[in-house]
Protein backbone atom coordinates (compact mmCIF):
# COMPACT_ATOMS: atom_id res chain seq x y z
CA UNK A 1 0.00 0.00 0.00
CA UNK A 2 0.96 3.75 -0.45
CA UNK A 3 2.68 5.26 2.68
CA UNK A 4 -0.23 7.75 2.19
CA UNK A 5 -2.54 5.88 4.13
CA UNK A 6 -2.39 2.87 6.29
CA UNK A 7 0.66 1.09 3.64
CA UNK A 8 0.95 -2.49 2.97
CA UNK A 9 -0.67 -4.95 5.62
CA UNK A 10 2.25 -6.00 7.38
CA UNK A 11 5.69 -4.28 5.91
CA UNK A 12 6.74 -2.43 8.77
CA UNK A 13 5.25 1.38 8.24
CA UNK A 14 2.14 2.04 9.82
CA UNK A 15 -0.40 4.75 10.60
CA UNK A 16 0.21 6.67 13.62
CA UNK A 17 -2.48 9.16 14.67
CA UNK A 18 -5.04 6.53 16.33
CA UNK A 19 -4.38 7.47 20.27
CA UNK A 20 -8.31 8.27 20.40
CA UNK A 21 -9.29 4.90 18.99
CA UNK A 22 -7.27 2.58 20.77
CA UNK A 23 -7.88 4.09 23.63
CA UNK A 24 -11.15 3.08 23.56
CA UNK A 25 -10.43 -0.77 23.30
CA UNK A 26 -8.22 -0.74 25.12
CA UNK A 27 -9.16 0.23 29.08
CA UNK A 28 -12.29 -2.34 28.13
CA UNK A 29 -12.60 -5.85 29.65
CA UNK A 30 -13.06 -9.14 28.31
CA UNK A 31 -16.37 -8.64 28.78
CA UNK A 32 -17.28 -5.56 26.45
CA UNK A 33 -18.72 -5.97 23.36
CA UNK A 34 -18.80 -2.78 20.85
CA UNK A 35 -21.17 -1.91 17.94
CA UNK A 36 -20.76 -0.10 15.21
CA UNK A 37 -22.78 2.95 15.02
CA UNK A 38 -22.05 4.16 11.52
CA UNK A 39 -21.71 1.58 8.88
CA UNK A 40 -22.52 2.09 5.06
CA UNK A 41 -22.59 -0.73 2.46
CA UNK A 42 -21.30 -0.56 -1.33
CA UNK A 43 -22.26 -2.74 -3.81
CA UNK A 44 -18.62 -3.13 -5.47
CA UNK A 45 -19.37 -5.51 -8.24
CA UNK A 46 -20.94 -4.74 -11.80
CA UNK A 47 -22.35 -8.16 -11.90
CA UNK A 48 -23.00 -9.31 -8.08
CA UNK A 49 -20.12 -11.25 -7.34
CA UNK A 50 -17.85 -11.99 -4.55
CA UNK A 51 -14.27 -10.89 -3.32
CA UNK A 52 -10.66 -12.01 -0.94
CA UNK A 53 -8.21 -9.99 0.07
CA UNK A 54 -8.58 -5.72 0.26
CA UNK A 55 -6.03 -3.01 -0.01
CA UNK A 56 -5.37 0.45 0.59
CA UNK A 57 -3.24 2.23 -1.77
CA UNK A 58 -2.78 5.91 -3.41
CA UNK A 59 -6.97 6.78 -1.85
CA UNK A 60 -8.16 3.69 -3.13
CA UNK A 61 -9.62 0.34 -1.25
CA UNK A 62 -8.83 -2.85 -4.19
CA UNK A 63 -10.44 -5.50 -3.57
CA UNK A 64 -9.19 -9.17 -5.45
CA UNK A 65 -12.41 -10.54 -7.26
CA UNK A 66 -12.90 -14.38 -6.80
CA UNK A 67 -16.51 -15.26 -7.82
CA UNK A 68 -18.98 -13.76 -9.72
CA UNK A 69 -22.43 -15.08 -12.18
CA UNK A 70 -24.27 -13.47 -14.94
CA UNK A 71 -27.73 -12.51 -13.34
CA UNK A 72 -28.60 -8.95 -11.75
CA UNK A 73 -30.10 -10.73 -8.10
CA UNK A 74 -28.43 -9.22 -5.63
CA UNK A 75 -27.44 -13.26 -3.55
CA UNK A 76 -27.11 -15.90 -5.53
CA UNK A 77 -26.46 -19.47 -3.48
CA UNK A 78 -23.50 -21.12 -4.09
CA UNK A 79 -24.91 -24.43 -5.22
CA UNK A 80 -26.21 -22.80 -7.97
CA UNK A 81 -23.99 -22.39 -11.54
CA UNK A 82 -21.32 -19.38 -10.50
CA UNK A 83 -17.82 -18.52 -12.48
CA UNK A 84 -14.77 -17.32 -11.62
CA UNK A 85 -14.41 -13.27 -11.48
CA UNK A 86 -11.83 -11.24 -12.88
CA UNK A 87 -14.20 -8.21 -11.92
CA UNK A 88 -10.84 -6.35 -10.05
CA UNK A 89 -12.60 -3.21 -8.16
CA UNK A 90 -11.27 -0.05 -6.50
CA UNK A 91 -13.21 1.84 -4.12
CA UNK A 92 -12.42 5.63 -4.14
CA UNK A 93 -12.17 6.22 0.07
CA UNK A 94 -13.03 9.82 -0.48
CA UNK A 95 -16.10 9.78 -3.01
CA UNK A 96 -16.83 6.45 -2.84
CA UNK A 97 -16.93 5.75 -6.75
CA UNK A 98 -16.26 2.55 -7.52
CA UNK A 99 -14.49 1.29 -10.90
CA UNK A 100 -14.22 -2.11 -12.07
CA UNK A 101 -11.76 -3.43 -14.82
CA UNK A 102 -12.65 -6.90 -16.31
CA UNK A 103 -8.88 -8.95 -16.29
CA UNK A 104 -10.92 -11.80 -18.12
CA UNK A 105 -10.89 -9.67 -21.19
CA UNK A 106 -6.83 -10.05 -21.73
CA UNK A 107 -6.82 -13.18 -20.54
CA UNK A 108 -9.83 -15.77 -19.15
CA UNK A 109 -7.44 -17.48 -17.05
CA UNK A 110 -7.15 -14.06 -14.50
CA UNK A 111 -9.93 -15.19 -12.17
CA UNK A 112 -10.50 -16.09 -9.01
CA UNK A 113 -7.52 -14.04 -7.01
CA UNK A 114 -6.74 -14.72 -3.34
CA UNK A 115 -3.97 -12.56 -2.78
CA UNK A 116 -3.03 -8.95 -3.15
CA UNK A 117 -1.03 -5.92 -2.37
CA UNK A 118 0.68 -2.83 -3.78
CA UNK A 119 4.39 -1.14 -4.10
CA UNK A 120 5.47 2.48 -3.23
CA UNK A 121 4.12 3.54 -6.71
CA UNK A 122 0.48 2.07 -6.15
CA UNK A 123 1.14 -0.61 -8.93
CA UNK A 124 -1.23 -3.77 -7.42
CA UNK A 125 -0.17 -6.81 -7.48
CA UNK A 126 -2.47 -10.26 -7.13
CA UNK A 127 -2.41 -14.07 -7.81
CA UNK A 128 -4.44 -16.36 -9.34
CA UNK A 129 -5.71 -19.39 -7.32
CA UNK A 130 -5.79 -22.51 -9.67
CA UNK A 131 -3.49 -21.27 -12.54
CA UNK A 132 -1.09 -18.97 -10.16
CA UNK A 133 -0.44 -16.46 -12.36
CA UNK A 134 1.11 -13.43 -10.95
CA UNK A 135 -0.45 -10.28 -11.75
CA UNK A 136 0.80 -6.89 -11.93
CA UNK A 137 -1.82 -4.03 -12.55
CA UNK A 138 0.45 -0.61 -13.16
CA UNK A 139 -1.00 2.69 -12.04
CA UNK A 140 0.16 5.71 -13.80
CA UNK A 141 -1.00 8.82 -12.20
CA UNK A 142 -4.05 7.46 -11.00
CA UNK A 143 -4.94 5.88 -14.66
CA UNK A 144 -6.61 2.38 -14.03
CA UNK A 145 -7.26 0.61 -17.43
CA UNK A 146 -6.66 -2.67 -19.06
CA UNK A 147 -3.30 -1.72 -21.24
CA UNK A 148 -1.24 -1.82 -18.10
CA UNK A 149 -1.79 -5.21 -16.97
CA UNK A 150 1.38 -7.77 -16.56
CA UNK A 151 1.39 -10.97 -15.84
CA UNK A 152 4.47 -14.25 -14.95
CA UNK A 153 3.32 -17.52 -15.19
CA UNK A 154 4.77 -19.26 -11.94
CA UNK A 155 6.12 -22.59 -12.50
CA UNK A 156 4.62 -24.86 -9.63
CA UNK A 157 4.36 -28.33 -8.69
CA UNK A 158 1.16 -30.20 -10.07
CA UNK A 159 -1.95 -29.12 -8.12
CA UNK A 160 -0.10 -26.86 -6.31
CA UNK A 161 -1.21 -23.25 -6.38
CA UNK A 162 0.01 -19.79 -4.21
CA UNK A 163 -2.44 -18.22 -2.07
CA UNK A 164 -1.08 -14.83 -1.27
CA UNK A 165 0.95 -12.31 -2.12
CA UNK A 166 3.71 -9.43 -0.30
CA UNK A 167 5.78 -6.14 -1.35
CA UNK A 168 8.63 -5.20 0.27
CA UNK A 169 11.41 -3.20 -0.64
CA UNK A 170 11.76 -4.04 -3.98
CA UNK A 171 10.67 -7.42 -4.13
CA UNK A 172 7.28 -9.07 -4.39
CA UNK A 173 6.75 -12.77 -2.20
CA UNK A 174 4.33 -15.52 -3.03
CA UNK A 175 3.28 -18.05 -0.67
CA UNK A 176 2.66 -21.80 -1.82
CA UNK A 177 -0.20 -24.05 -0.95
CA UNK A 178 0.44 -28.00 -1.41
CA UNK A 179 4.00 -27.28 -2.27
CA UNK A 180 6.84 -25.67 -0.30
CA UNK A 181 8.14 -23.15 -2.96
CA UNK A 182 8.55 -19.78 -1.72
CA UNK A 183 8.78 -17.51 -4.44
CA UNK A 184 10.00 -13.88 -4.88
CA UNK A 185 9.96 -11.47 -8.22
CA UNK A 186 11.43 -7.99 -8.87
CA UNK A 187 8.66 -5.99 -9.22
CA UNK A 188 10.71 -3.50 -11.33
CA UNK A 189 11.69 -6.16 -13.23
CA UNK A 190 8.38 -8.18 -13.24
CA UNK A 191 9.87 -11.22 -15.53
CA UNK A 192 10.24 -14.97 -15.19
CA UNK A 193 13.95 -14.58 -15.09
CA UNK A 194 13.80 -12.69 -12.11
CA UNK A 195 11.49 -15.09 -9.97
CA UNK A 196 14.07 -15.99 -6.90
CA UNK A 197 12.71 -19.73 -5.23
CA UNK A 198 13.43 -21.54 -1.86
CA UNK A 199 11.84 -25.06 -1.28
CA UNK A 200 11.15 -24.81 2.50
CA UNK A 201 10.10 -28.78 2.15
CA UNK A 202 13.36 -29.44 1.38
CA UNK A 203 13.96 -28.58 5.51
CA UNK A 204 10.28 -30.17 6.90
CA UNK A 205 8.30 -32.08 4.40
CA UNK A 206 5.41 -31.01 6.14
CA UNK A 207 5.70 -27.33 5.67
CA UNK A 208 3.57 -27.21 2.21
CA UNK A 209 0.62 -25.16 2.57
CA UNK A 210 0.59 -21.49 3.77
CA UNK A 211 -1.76 -18.82 3.72
CA UNK A 212 -1.05 -15.59 4.96
CA UNK A 213 2.17 -13.36 4.49
CA UNK A 214 3.53 -10.62 6.27
CA UNK A 215 6.81 -8.58 7.68
CA UNK A 216 8.25 -7.51 10.55
CA UNK A 217 10.11 -4.49 11.66
CA UNK A 218 13.56 -6.16 11.14
CA UNK A 219 12.35 -7.54 7.36
CA UNK A 220 11.67 -10.96 8.49
CA UNK A 221 8.80 -12.94 6.28
CA UNK A 222 6.61 -14.31 8.01
CA UNK A 223 3.93 -17.13 6.22
CA UNK A 224 0.96 -18.45 8.36
CA UNK A 225 0.30 -22.33 8.34
CA UNK A 226 -2.40 -23.47 6.78
CA UNK A 227 -3.27 -26.87 4.86
CA UNK A 228 -0.61 -28.86 2.88
CA UNK A 229 -3.28 -31.13 1.04
CA UNK A 230 -3.72 -33.31 3.48
CA UNK A 231 -3.66 -32.03 6.99
CA UNK A 232 -3.71 -28.71 8.88
CA UNK A 233 -0.27 -27.69 10.06
CA UNK A 234 1.14 -25.28 12.32
CA UNK A 235 4.53 -24.87 11.13
CA UNK A 236 5.29 -21.41 10.76
CA UNK A 237 7.90 -20.38 8.03
CA UNK A 238 10.45 -17.34 8.60
CA UNK A 239 12.56 -15.86 5.64
CA UNK A 240 14.99 -13.18 5.70
CA UNK A 241 14.34 -11.02 3.02
CA UNK A 242 17.82 -10.37 2.84
CA UNK A 243 19.28 -13.81 2.87
CA UNK A 244 16.29 -15.52 0.79
CA UNK A 245 17.84 -19.26 1.22
CA UNK A 246 17.32 -22.33 2.98
CA UNK A 247 19.88 -20.60 5.23
CA UNK A 248 17.44 -18.02 6.10
CA UNK A 249 14.64 -20.07 7.14
CA UNK A 250 13.39 -20.78 10.11
CA UNK A 251 10.70 -23.41 10.75
CA UNK A 252 8.20 -22.95 14.23
CA UNK A 253 6.03 -25.71 15.06
CA UNK A 254 3.13 -24.12 16.73
CA UNK A 255 1.51 -27.27 17.64
CA UNK A 256 4.43 -28.39 19.84
CA UNK A 257 2.66 -25.60 22.41
CA UNK A 258 -1.18 -26.44 21.61
CA UNK A 259 -1.78 -29.33 19.11
CA UNK A 260 -4.93 -27.69 18.11
CA UNK A 261 -2.31 -24.59 17.04
CA UNK A 262 -2.72 -25.51 13.26
CA UNK A 263 -4.83 -24.46 10.06
CA UNK A 264 -4.24 -20.27 10.31
CA UNK A 265 -5.47 -17.97 7.36
CA UNK A 266 -3.59 -14.57 7.69
CA UNK A 267 -1.07 -12.58 9.66
CA UNK A 268 0.06 -9.21 10.81
CA UNK A 269 2.53 -7.87 12.40
CA UNK A 270 2.53 -5.05 15.45
CA UNK A 271 4.54 -3.56 18.22
CA UNK A 272 7.13 -6.72 17.65
CA UNK A 273 4.83 -9.82 17.91
CA UNK A 274 3.82 -11.62 14.62
CA UNK A 275 0.05 -12.86 15.16
CA UNK A 276 -1.94 -15.67 13.29
CA UNK A 277 -5.55 -15.89 12.50
CA UNK A 278 -6.98 -18.89 13.55
CA UNK A 279 -9.26 -20.62 11.02
CA UNK A 280 -9.64 -24.58 10.60
CA UNK A 281 -8.30 -27.54 12.42
CA UNK A 282 -7.83 -31.30 11.62
CA UNK A 283 -11.22 -32.35 13.42
CA UNK A 284 -13.35 -30.37 10.71
CA UNK A 285 -14.10 -27.20 13.36
CA UNK A 286 -13.45 -23.67 13.07
CA UNK A 287 -11.33 -22.42 15.67
CA UNK A 288 -10.38 -19.36 17.67
CA UNK A 289 -6.18 -20.33 19.01
CA UNK A 290 -4.59 -17.13 17.95
CA UNK A 291 -0.85 -17.46 17.83
CA UNK A 292 1.51 -14.66 19.14
CA UNK A 293 5.47 -15.03 18.54
CA UNK A 294 7.86 -12.15 19.80
CA UNK A 295 10.27 -10.97 17.17
CA UNK A 296 13.50 -10.98 19.56
CA UNK A 297 12.11 -14.77 20.26
CA UNK A 298 11.58 -16.66 17.12
CA UNK A 299 11.75 -20.14 18.67
CA UNK A 300 9.20 -22.28 20.47
CA UNK A 301 9.89 -20.04 23.89
CA UNK A 302 8.39 -17.06 22.11
CA UNK A 303 4.84 -18.40 21.06
CA UNK A 304 1.86 -17.67 23.41
CA UNK A 305 -1.73 -19.35 21.89
CA UNK A 306 -4.47 -17.58 23.27
CA UNK A 307 -7.90 -18.88 22.61
CA UNK A 308 -10.57 -16.59 21.61
CA UNK A 309 -13.59 -18.73 22.81
CA UNK A 310 -12.39 -19.27 25.94
CA UNK A 311 -14.08 -15.77 26.34
CA UNK A 312 -16.77 -15.87 23.64
CA UNK A 313 -17.39 -19.66 22.94
CA UNK A 314 -18.84 -18.29 19.77
CA UNK A 315 -15.48 -17.11 18.46
CA UNK A 316 -14.05 -19.19 15.64
CA UNK A 317 -12.78 -19.56 12.42
CA UNK A 318 -11.50 -16.05 11.30
CA UNK A 319 -10.10 -15.31 8.46
CA UNK A 320 -7.05 -12.49 7.93
CA UNK A 321 -6.08 -9.56 9.95
CA UNK A 322 -5.57 -6.23 9.71
CA UNK A 323 -3.66 -3.71 12.53
CA UNK A 324 -5.39 -0.41 14.08
CA UNK A 325 -2.98 1.60 16.08
CA UNK A 326 -1.75 -1.07 18.55
CA UNK A 327 -4.67 -3.70 18.32
CA UNK A 328 -5.24 -6.20 15.43
CA UNK A 329 -8.49 -7.25 14.38
CA UNK A 330 -9.62 -10.52 13.32
CA UNK A 331 -12.63 -10.80 10.29
CA UNK A 332 -15.12 -13.62 11.04
CA UNK A 333 -15.20 -16.20 8.60
CA UNK A 334 -17.32 -18.95 10.44
CA UNK A 335 -17.04 -20.14 13.46
CA UNK A 336 -16.86 -22.90 15.87
CA UNK A 337 -19.84 -25.13 14.91
CA UNK A 338 -19.77 -28.07 12.50
CA UNK A 339 -21.63 -27.86 8.75
CA UNK A 340 -24.85 -28.60 9.62
CA UNK A 341 -25.48 -26.17 12.78
CA UNK A 342 -23.68 -22.70 11.34
CA UNK A 343 -24.30 -19.60 13.42
CA UNK A 344 -23.96 -16.66 11.67
CA UNK A 345 -20.22 -15.29 11.75
CA UNK A 346 -21.42 -11.43 12.96
CA UNK A 347 -18.33 -10.84 15.16
CA UNK A 348 -14.91 -8.74 14.45
CA UNK A 349 -12.32 -9.83 17.25
CA UNK A 350 -10.17 -7.34 18.79
CA UNK A 351 -6.96 -8.16 20.45
CA UNK A 352 -4.75 -5.51 22.54
CA UNK A 353 -1.37 -6.45 21.38
CA UNK A 354 0.04 -5.24 24.64
CA UNK A 355 -2.27 -6.75 27.18
CA UNK A 356 -3.52 -9.39 25.21
CA UNK A 357 -7.05 -8.42 26.31
CA UNK A 358 -9.98 -8.95 23.76
CA UNK A 359 -13.22 -7.03 22.76
CA UNK A 360 -15.91 -7.80 20.58
CA UNK A 361 -17.33 -5.16 17.37
CA UNK A 362 -20.52 -6.66 16.61
CA UNK A 363 -21.72 -6.40 12.95
CA UNK A 364 -24.92 -8.26 13.30
CA UNK A 365 -27.42 -7.19 11.01
CA UNK A 366 -25.19 -5.38 8.69
CA UNK A 367 -26.55 -6.59 5.68
CA UNK A 368 -30.14 -6.88 5.21
CA UNK A 369 -31.77 -10.80 5.81
CA UNK A 370 -28.60 -11.89 6.12
CA UNK A 371 -25.00 -12.11 8.60
CA UNK A 372 -22.04 -11.37 6.22
CA UNK A 373 -18.82 -13.17 5.88
CA UNK A 374 -16.17 -10.66 5.40
CA UNK A 375 -13.04 -12.30 4.39
CA UNK A 376 -10.42 -9.12 5.10
CA UNK A 377 -9.88 -5.32 5.99
CA UNK A 378 -8.05 -2.14 4.98
CA UNK A 379 -7.76 0.31 7.58
CA UNK A 380 -7.16 4.20 6.45
CA UNK A 381 -6.63 5.28 9.87
CA UNK A 382 -10.64 6.09 10.51
CA UNK A 383 -12.41 3.54 8.33
CA UNK A 384 -12.35 0.17 8.18
CA UNK A 385 -13.45 -1.30 4.63
CA UNK A 386 -14.03 -5.09 4.58
CA UNK A 387 -13.87 -7.20 1.81
CA UNK A 388 -17.58 -8.88 1.05
CA UNK A 389 -17.20 -12.32 0.18
CA UNK A 390 -20.34 -14.62 1.41
CA UNK A 391 -23.63 -14.20 3.71
CA UNK A 392 -26.18 -16.58 5.02
CA UNK A 393 -29.84 -16.91 3.49
CA UNK A 394 -31.80 -19.20 5.42
CA UNK A 395 -28.88 -20.98 6.58
CA UNK A 396 -27.90 -21.72 2.97
CA UNK A 397 -24.39 -20.08 1.78
CA UNK A 398 -24.46 -17.08 -0.83
CA UNK A 399 -21.58 -14.81 -2.54
CA UNK A 400 -21.90 -11.40 -2.00
CA UNK A 401 -20.69 -8.36 -3.26
CA UNK A 402 -21.61 -5.82 -0.88
CA UNK A 403 -18.41 -3.79 1.15
CA UNK A 404 -19.02 -2.67 4.42
CA UNK A 405 -17.35 0.29 5.93
CA UNK A 406 -17.10 1.37 9.69
CA UNK A 407 -16.35 4.16 11.10
CA UNK A 408 -13.98 3.45 14.03
CA UNK A 409 -14.68 6.76 15.82
CA UNK A 410 -18.44 6.05 16.23
CA UNK A 411 -18.63 3.35 17.68
CA UNK A 412 -20.91 2.24 21.43
CA UNK A 413 -19.67 0.15 24.06
CA UNK A 414 -22.25 -2.40 25.87
CA UNK A 415 -21.76 -4.32 28.63
CA UNK A 416 -22.78 -8.20 28.36
CA UNK A 417 -23.86 -9.95 31.75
Amino acid sequence: MSSIFFSNKCAGRFFIGLSVIVASFGCATSANKFYALNKDLVDIAQLPGSYCENIISNGWVYYAPFINWDTKDVCLLSSQEVKKSGLLARQNIITGVVQVLDLTKINPKLNSFVGIDSDDSGNVYMVTRDESILVKVVVNENIFHLSEIETIKLSLPEEGFSTNVLFYKEYVYVSPMKHGLFLRVKANDFSSESVDIIDVSSIDSEATGYNGLCVDSNGFIWAAPSWNGKTRIGKVVRINSSDFTINGTTIIDLSLINPKAKGYHGVCYCDGKVIFSPHYSDDEKFHGNIAIIDIDKPTINGVVILDANTENSSIGGMVNCERVGESVWFFPYMNNKDDQNREDPDTIVILDTKTLKQTYLNIAGTIKDAAAIFYDGAFDGRYMFLSPHKSFIDGKKCWDSRALKIDTTKMVKKMEK
